[in-house]
């Protein structure tokens, strides 16, 4: 506190020392708006006493209507203010009461929020003079109560200090409870944490302007992860593409031209943990949609949009390195590939009324995002099983608005979330009283989870909470997971799974959760444990809860080769088909079984040629010991008809075995690039009708193709030369060991 507000005898000056309006709050004093609102909150959330317990007693609440602000810094200031004082109603009551207060002072029911607020500002400030603010705009009550107080200030002072003596206090702190307490010294160094919007701009851009901005990059130490004060950055190891800052840039942060044009977004960490725990369930070879069940302030569905632009992007990138600048080299892209071009979108629910939405597209359009669609339905109204709108997503994420008991600092993190339901769990927390909503926010939970369970096609749900209730948390899961199974119909049931993030050894821990403590940051808190992600409050960033429901993979299913060549063709791997022409369906033959030729006298003499070709097929081979083996398809049967067998006596196999060898080398295959490229076709085909026989084929030039698996290149041409050479070993090895 700066000496000329704590100096005695210059309260004249005080009063008419001017301030600017970035500095009104904490020691200076606040704006009278500030007073007024932090009232009314008051008077809502108060816990209210009949007429013949106390002497302090309250209005009727006027309205249930949301409260309207000038800017959003009064907001944030008038929630906080009447958070304190929430905290102290007891103390606050019990000195207005034994300082006779309002004996000197009647005062109406209605003006009793304000003097109680004011009061808390008034003894917070050492009881002296608030300054007067440029610009303010004056309120005749708070000016009215604002001259009672310093009138009446040296009972004030005085019932303090009896209270005080009373409770055996140090100071005001020690009458409010241990879990309150220790809320309070992990919110007074929780970081400041930001995320970058890699659409508009990328990491190594924003850490150079914070250079510019005589920001410092700090090194994790083993004390700290980032000093409590000054310009300092760092990295997250749990997210990379978040950043820290000291507890005290806060409000310097904001004014950066990074942060205005929303190049880097302040938000909670868990929340971006949240965020990247779903964009792990995604790859690039899905062009899938996301639901998020909860839009609320829209950062979060913000963050879920960038990532799932960055897979998009890379994926888009693997198209234009492998068919150039144009979307298809073999023709114009048919209706149906213009579908298959369809822009992953996120979907986010809850939007409240027109205003809400006008503010959320502002907010997307100034991130320069375009795959965002912002839905009027409630989330636990939406039947995903009959929406069409719902028919590609894949994954959904599950924010509800729970008890926030995790949260250190719960105004300023329902502020920046844009909680609507939660305000009223404020009169829980200020007097530690964290169990009287868990169970009703439990239950809640369960019937949002079961929505998001009830989408046919979606192959994961992640699950995230800020509270420390197992009702909240694990039970509610559990309670879901058994629901579905009980109530699925043929659909596969989910699992728990662990969350895919990028801990380390000592993010994982055995046993409880390890207690923090104030000042000491690098006390781990941090669990993994029954494939549950926890995270308890402490110095370091606030507590969460993340779960992943994984949908369990049908061992029936199976991909189709349209999947396949598709997924192959995205990653390069094979050449893409003009989606125009239709492939040649082979014609079925007759099934003929051949019977096992005897074992002939004399060894003949294996010549193998290498013929050019326009592909390569690689067959499968059957090898069965002292019976015959039934061909499994026609296409095997074909074979068997169309090549010329030859029996070889297996006694011989290691000659075969040197010869193959010898021959291997002398092939060489060029690159697969164009069309006039020589390749060379190989069938073989091993199957032992006795333990002392094997018939060993090869296809004739001029033979008729099989169906198979198009291969290519120079590996594919080395894997069928190492399978070949292992299959004659093993061979060679079970006759030597039978003889």
């Amino acid at each position: 506190m700066p000496a000329w507000i704590t100096m005695q005898g210059n309260e004249h000056q005080r009063r008419a020392r001017s301030i600017p309006d970035f500095l009104s709050g904490g020691h200076y004093g606040y704006q009278h708006q500030v007073y007024q609102s932090a009232a009314e909150i008051f008077e809502r959330l108060a816990i209210r006493k009949n007429v013949g317990e106390s002497l302090v007693q309250y209005g009727n609440i006027k309205s249930d209507d949301p409260l309207s602000f000038p800017s959003q810094k009064v907001k944030r200031q008038a929630y906080e203010l009447a958070y304190e004082t929430l905290k102290y109603q007891e103390l606050l009551e019990d000195i207005l009461s034994d300082s006779g207060y309002f004996f000197s002072y009647p005062t109406a029911d209605d003006t009793t929020a304000l003097v109680v607020v004011m009061l808390f500002d008034f003894q917070n400030r050492k009881w002296t003079p608030r300054c007067q603010i440029i610009g303010d705009v004056i309120s005749r009550d708070v000016v009215e109560v604002e001259q009672n107080l310093m009138g009446h200030r040296i009972r004030l002072a005085a019932a303090l200090a009896r209270c005080r003596v009373k409770n055996q206090s140090l100071s005001i702190d020690y009458v409010l409870p241990e879990s309150v307490r220790q809320q309070e010294k992990c919110a007074s160094a929780l970081p400041q944490y930001a995320w970058v919007n890699t659409v508009k701009t990328s990491m190594n851009a924003v850490i150079e302007e914070l250079i510019r901005n005589n920001y410092i990059e700090y090194l994790e130490s083993s004390e700290m992860v980032v000093p409590p004060r000054g310009k300092f950055f760092h990295r997250d190891q749990h997210c990379e593409d978040v950043i820290l800052f000291p507890s005290d840039q806060k409000e310097a942060l904001k004014c950066l031209d990074i942060v205005e044009d929303n190049d880097l977004i302040l938000q909670d960490k868990t929340s971006s943990l949240a965020a990247q725990a779903v964009a792990a369930l995604l790859t690039e070879d899905d062009e899938c949609d996301l639901i998020h069940s909860d839009v609320s302030s829209g950062y979060t569905t913000a963050h879920l949009a960038v990532l799932l632009h960055k897979v998009s992007k890379k994926r888009f990138e693997a198209r234009e390195l492998m068919y150039g600048n144009s979307v298809n080299h073999f023709g114009a892209p048919s209706n149906q590939e213009q579908q298959e071009l369809h822009r992953p979108t996120v979907y986010a629910c809850g939007v409240r009324n027109d205003a809400h939405r006008d503010k959320l597209n502002t907010l997307i359009k100034s991130m320069g995002l375009k795959n965002v669609k912002f839905l009027s339905d409630k989330f636990e109204n939406i039947d995903g099983a009959k929406d069409p709108r719902f028919e590609r997503v894949k994954a959904i994420l599950v924010t509800p608005q729970c008890t926030r008991t995790a949260v250190a600092n719960p105004v300023e993190f329902m502020l920046n979330e844009g909680d609507t339901e939660s305000y009223a769990v404020l009169r829980d927390l200020s007097h530690g009283e964290r169990h009287n909503r868990a169970a009703e926010s439990g239950r809640a939970h369960v019937e949002t989870i079961k929505t998001a369970l009830k989408f046919p096609n979606i192959a994961a749900c992640v699950y995230v909470t800020r509270s420390i209730h197992s009702v909240e948390n694990e039970q509610a899961i559990q309670t879901a997971i058994k629901w579905h199974r009980d109530t699925s119909d043929g659909l596969q049931p989910f699992r728990i799974c662990p969350p895919t993030l990028p801990l380390s050894s000592n993010d994982i821990k055995e046993g409880d959760y390890i207690t923090p403590v104030a000042g000491n940051s690098r006390s781990r808190s941090s669990l993994l444990k029954q494939k549950y992600l926890k995270m308890r409050q402490s110095s370091e960033m606030n507590g969460c809860f993340i779960a992943v429901l994984s949908r369990e993979i049908d061992p029936m299913d199976s991909m189709t080769v349209k999947d396949i060549l598709r997924r192959a063709a995205l990653k390069g791997l094979i050449a893409p088909t003009s989606p125009t022409t239709k492939p040649k369906q082979p014609k079925e033959e007759k099934a003929v079984v051949e019977k096992p030729a005897t074992p002939p006298a004399e060894t003949p003499t294996v010549k193998t040629e290498q013929q050019p070709v326009e592909k390569i097929k690689r067959h499968k081979s059957k090898v069965a010991f002292g019976k015959k083996v039934k061909p499994s398809s026609v296409t095997n049967v074909t074979k068997l008809k169309k090549t010329n067998s030859k029996s070889v006596d297996s006694n011989d196999v290691d000659k075969m075995l040197d010869q193959y060898r010898s021959t291997s080398k002398t092939k060489s295959l060029n690159e697969v690039g164009s069309k006039t490229s020589d390749m060379a076709q190989v069938s073989i085909n091993l199957e032992f009708h006795n333990t002392s026989s094997l018939r060993f084929s090869e296809t004739p030039p001029g033979s008729p193709k099989h169906d198979s698996t198009k291969i290519s290149g120079p590996c594919m041409q080395s894997q069928i030369n190492s399978d070949v050479e292992t299959i004659l070993t093993r061979l060679s090895s079970r006759e030597a060991s039978r003889m």
